[in-house]
């Protein structure tokens, strides 16, 4: 938070875990979103995800990705989330 706070224009998207100990992942996409409103987001989540994929990007998720994940599943919702079309 501390850097999105600092610098926000620097940052191109946030990739959050939906469930981390303090401020879970939405809550934490509210804090960053009063900063930078346009800061796109990639949600991760586990298989006990208390929220839904739907409630995920009602809150502003770009896309919501299930743990475990590859790198290709990550890079593709990246892509997605910024808007360029994803490397082969």
């Amino acid at each position: 938070m501390d850097a999105v706070r600092r610098e926000p224009a620097t940052f191109a998207l946030v990739l959050l875990d939906v469930q981390m100990s303090g401020m879970d992942g939405p809550a934490t996409l509210d804090a960053v979103r009063a900063i930078a409103p346009s800061l796109p987001c990639v949600f991760m989540c586990a298989g006990s995800c208390e929220y839904t994929v739907d409630d995920l990007v009602s809150r502003g998720g770009r896309a919501v990705l299930r743990k475990p994940l590859t790198l290709h599943q990550l890079g593709e919702a990246v892509a997605k989330a910024i808007g360029t079309p994803p490397r082969e």
